[in-house]
């Protein structure tokens, strides 16, 4: 099994992630008008939106490897005008 060959051979990770989604035409397409029809919802860390600068970059990196986060984490660049 997967769980005992990882404790056997401790360079091998605990888990795997997806390689990525299989998209087709127009999947993109859907899911934003899905977003736009709020039939998908963007969940964002409360925490946020952390500032572009090194002490807040910090800040931002350090609750997204917490895994404590609850939503995305979000650091802001630019202000919208």
């Amino acid at each position: 099994s997967r769980s005992l060959d990882s404790k056997l051979r401790s360079s091998c990770p605990r888990w795997t992630a997806p390689k990525g989604l299989d998209l087709q035409p127009g999947d993109l397409k859907a899911i934003l008008d899905d977003v736009a029809e709020k039939k998908i919802r963007v969940v964002l860390d409360p925490a946020g939106p952390f500032s572009f600068d090194t002490e807040s970059v910090r800040e931002a990196m350090k609750k997204q490897r917490s895994k404590h986060a609850h939503g995305k984490v979000v650091i802001e660049i630019a202000k919208d005008r």
